[in-house]
This record gives C-alpha cells, sequence and structure tokens, in this order.
C-alpha cells in the first residue's frame, strides 16, 4: 500500500489516494491540504480516488473539509474517478451530488493543463 500524497500540478492541486486510507495519515495530510488551498497559485483540488477501494468516515471528512476550504476560497474541488465503493459511502451520508466527478482522462488532463494567467 502506497501512502497519500500530494502534487502540485499548474494551478491544481492533486491529492492521490492510495486503496485504502489509513485514518492515521488524515490529519497529517488535512494539514498540508488546508495549507495548499490557502496558497495563491491554486485554483483547484482534485482528488484522485482510481486507486482507492475504500473510503471510511475519516477519508469523507477530508474530502468534506477540503470542499469547504476551497469554497470558502472561491476555488474548485473535483474527484476523479471514485470507484463504486467509494460512491456508495458517499451516497450513505448523502453526499453524492455534493462533488464533481471527473471520470475520464481526458478531463483530467484538461484540468491538469490549467494555468491562470
Amino acid at each position: 500500500m502506497h501512502p497519500p500524497h500530494l502534487r502540485r500540478v499548474n494551478a491544481s492541486l492533486l491529492v492521490i489516494l492510495p486503496d485504502h486510507l489509513p485514518a492515521e495519515t488524515i490529519p497529517a495530510l488535512k494539514r498540508e491540504m488546508e495549507d495548499a488551498v490557502g496558497q495563491a497559485w491554486l485554483a483547484q483540488v482534485v482528488f484522485d480516488l482510481q486507486r482507492a477501494v475504500f473510503v471510511d468516515s475519516s477519508g469523507i471528512g477530508l474530502m468534506v473539509a477540503a470542499r469547504h476550504w476551497t469554497n470558502a476560497r472561491g476555488k474548485e474541488l473535483y474527484l476523479y474517478r471514485p470507484g463504486v465503493h467509494v460512491l456508495k459511502a458517499l451516497g450513505l451520508v448523502h453526499l453524492t451530488d455534493a462533488f464533481t466527478i471527473v471520470d475520464t482522462s481526458q478531463d483530467l488532463d484538461t484540468l491538469l493543463a490549467f494555468a491562470p494567467q
């Protein structure tokens, strides 16, 4: 299992989550993300969920917190390729419609290529 990590791509923060997100990694990840969202260069956050097969309440809390931070600063948040189990977890807490889903690698490439003038 790989740890979650953050990667800057142009004006995006790509949050790459592993197959299982250990709850003990959430606090540090939250701090890093909140710091990044406050930066002027950042226009959007993209959670790469294509490897995530399970997200518990801690992971959902992380996504909800990130949504709050981005909305408060006029920035965007996207979920890239959430699997059926992630979508089911979001559905159980009525959050499926709270996020913009990106399904194709072409759409992801378009998002990551964004660089404000």
